[in-house]
């Protein structure tokens, strides 16, 4: 039997096309391996069709087997959280990654999450006869830094809204063990607690996997 490294499918929803979905993508071939994947979701709701055009566009030009998109009209304000809960069922990776379309992942922080996978327990074996077979597995609570402040989350180990989110959360992506974003703004911790209510614990960390923007802060964080 072999061991199989982790993979990891990172989900972002958008919409408007003057957020800086651009240098999220770069943070993301920048660091990706083969079977990882950046899947974005474009909000059509109530845009401008030359918008999401643009929105198309920026993805395009990144042309990578790794990224893949899909167009969404949800009907209503939901803050991408629908648009969440569909990629999921879209997603290939070992693990999932959540974020905003105007953070970016921190660097190196795929093989973060795959070095900490293996740390804490996962094994993906393939036995001689081809059937994959996957071992243990745990949900992970990481750090992500705010852009320009001196904020970080999570600062203690407690789980409770405003506490930790769903930039956070690192989840197995494993059918019927992961919970629901709901359509309000506190829908990221719905998603959280949903997800670990089904899990017996969680492994908080340390390392940081992304870099967070308060809303509206569109400036440029330096290249690492």
């Amino acid at each position: 039997m072999s061991a199989i490294r982790p993979t990891v499918s990172v989900l972002v929803p958008t919409r408007d096309y003057k957020r800086p979905l651009e240098g999220l993508i770069k943070s993301f071939l920048d660091q990706c391996a083969s079977g990882d994947e950046l899947l974005i979701g474009i909000d059509t709701h109530n845009e401008p069709k030359e918008n999401t055009e643009k929105i198309v566009r920026t993805i395009k030009k990144f042309y990578s087997k790794n990224i893949k998109m899909k167009e969404y009209d949800t009907g209503h304000n939901c803050w991408g959280h629908c648009i969440l809960n569909d990629l999921m069922t879209m997603a290939t990776g070992d693990y999932l990654v959540f974020i905003d379309d105007d953070d970016r992942l921190y660097p190196d922080a795929l093989n973060t999450i795959r070095a900490v996978a293996i740390e804490c327990g996962f094994e993906m074996l393939r036995c001689r006869c081809g059937e994959v077979i996957p071992a243990r597995r745990v949900p992970f609570l990481f750090k992500v830094k705010v852009w320009e402040r001196p904020m970080v989350y999570w600062f203690d180990k407690n789980v409770k809204d405003g506490g930790v989110g769903g930039h956070n959360l690192v989840v197995p992506n494993i059918p019927g063990r992961i919970g629901k974003w709901d359509c309000r703004y506190e829908g990221d911790y719905d998603f959280v607690a949903s997800t670990l209510a089904q899990w017996a614990g969680v492994e908080w960390r340390g390392e940081f996997i992304m870099e967070i923007r308060v809303t509206g802060d569109y400036s440029t964080p330096p290249r690492r």
